[in-house]
């Protein structure tokens, strides 16, 4: 009888297996042999993932996030590079679908390559931006998450301030068990304005499609069939793949993506010279890629060294270091906070007007782009020249709070109390400038544990994670 129960249990699962791998839609999407691909060679045994998400208005599917996801070769280590939907890049000439003559080349953005021809050319165009040649295409519907989430029975997530969300399904930073409608509110959180390059909207749709596969992954859920057959209905129907990406990759892939934060796992983004480069006779606007900063750090991955550090923000177009200067700065009204004060405004309750303090192009940009990247909304982003060495974090009445929380993501800036433009924060960035840092908020005081707050273990283990 034991038999009999396991066989039919085995049975079931290896049947699952094959309908899986013949319910999710396969493209042609790779081409391993295109131009641009730096040393080949070296990139025979590479393990690159192209992971996109995509989401559907009418008959039109747009991809909205992606990222590269590197193996390292030989051990557990990855390299997960957040790519920029708005970069300008040369869209190769890639064959459609049902056409003999592949679509002419030309300049535009990114995610455009996807809209030309595919999913074929949105792999091209990632390969001729970056040289590393990919051999796995996942891409996920984004709109069949809400829909794994429920048939999970909710996902617990390690919630970051960035990521939490308020509205009528709120998302609280902190351990949460997402349900549908939470995992909703995350993916159509999001301004253009204060994500102009789609990096935040890939680290949203990353978090949550990891969460979502460590989840499903759990034995609990693999050993209930009412789980498994409704997660798997939702993922199947949701996923596109190359030809020969495998289940057993995917599943890989999905712990990757999870440990990230675990120091096995090292996330980094395509370096920019400016966010909203415009081109001659043209009307839309664009991130413009650093070239030299991008070249070194997709050499790194490719040859699995150590990545460079992002010089600089500062650095202009070309790639050039900020000069540094002698030229004194006045004495601010406030020193920078000392690490040990504990901040309380969250970036995303924030948004500052970004200067450039030393006229070196790309600089202000730079620093707009990375604290837009931690959080911050960003306004006005303009030359305001003082020479200075120090960044100066500058604020009006009843602002400091808020002020220091972005003096403390701009190391060695200072405060300083005065008139700021249009009532926001300015920033006016200095050539000691190095970068932005992620900031912790406090979290509230909890309460001195009574009768009543015992009684609410759950709730008060989301609070951190």
């Amino acid at each position: 009888m034991l038999f009999t129960v396991l066989a039919s249990a085995a049975a079931y699962y290896v049947g699952l297996f094959f309908f899986i791998d013949a319910t999710i839609e396969r493209v042609d999407a790779l081409t391993v042999d295109a131009p641009g691909i730096l040393s080949p060679q070296a990139q025979e045994e590479a393990d690159n993932f192209l992971i996109v998400g995509t989401e559907t208005a009418g008959s039109d599917v747009a991809v909205t996030s992606a990222l590269i996801a590197h193996l390292v070769p030989g051990g557990d280590g990855a390299v997960l590079v957040s790519l920029p939907l708005t970069a300008f890049t040369d869209v190769p000439a890639c064959p459609r679908a049902g056409e003999s003559r592949p679509a002419e080349p030309y300049g535009g953005s990114l995610a455009s390559s996807y809209d030309t021809a595919g999913a074929n050319c949105l792999v091209r165009s990632v390969q001729q931006l970056t040289g590393m040649r990919m051999n796995h295409y996942v891409e996920l519907d984004l709109e069949r998450l809400p829909g794994m989430a429920a048939a999970l029975g909710g996902v617990p997530v390690c919630v970051p301030a960035e990521v939490a969300t308020g509205g009528p399904s709120p998302v609280p930073a902190g351990a949460s068990v997402l349900d549908a409608e939470q995992v909703r509110a995350i993916l159509g959180e999001g301004d253009a304005d204060q994500d102009p390059t789609g990096q935040l909207a890939t680290d949203r749709h990353r978090l949550l499609l990891a969460s979502t596969l460590r989840e499903a992954l759990r034995v609990e859920n693999l050993a209930n069939p009412f789980v498994v057959t409704g997660f798997v209905n939702e993922a199947a129907n949701g996923l596109t793949l190359d030809q020969g990406t495998t289940l057993g990759a995917l599943k890989d892939i999905g712990d990757k993506l999870g440990e990230f934060t675990e120091g096995d796992t090292v996330q980094t983004s395509v370096p920019l010279a400016q966010v909203q480069y415009q081109p001659v006779n043209s009307e839309q606007s664009y991130a413009l890629v650093d070239d030299l900063a991008s070249r070194a750090l997709f050499r790194a991955i490719i040859s699995d060294t150590e990545l460079p550090i992002p010089a600089g923000e500062a650095a202009g177009p070309e790639g050039t270091s900020v000069p540094s200067t002698e030229t004194e700065t006045p004495e601010p009204v406030v020193d920078n906070p000392p690490p040990s004060e504990t901040l309380t405004v969250t970036p995303q309750q924030i948004t500052v007007n970004v200067f450039n303090g030393m006229g070196t192009p790309g600089l202000a940009s730079g620093a707009a782009t990375a604290l837009a990247a931690q959080g911050f909304g960003v306004a006005e982003v303009e030359n305001q020249v003082t020479g200075a060495a120090e960044s100066v974090v500058r604020y009006g009445p009843g602002q400091l709070e808020a002020a220091r929380t972005v003096a403390a993501a701009i190391p060695s800036s200072v405060l300083q109390e005065g008139a700021t433009t249009g009532g926001l924060i300015d920033v006016v960035v200095g050539s000691s400038f190095v970068g932005v840092v992620p900031v912790v908020i406090a979290a509230p005081e909890s309460p001195a544990l009574t009768p009543e707050a015992t009684e609410q273990p759950v709730v008060a283990a989301r609070q951190s994670c």
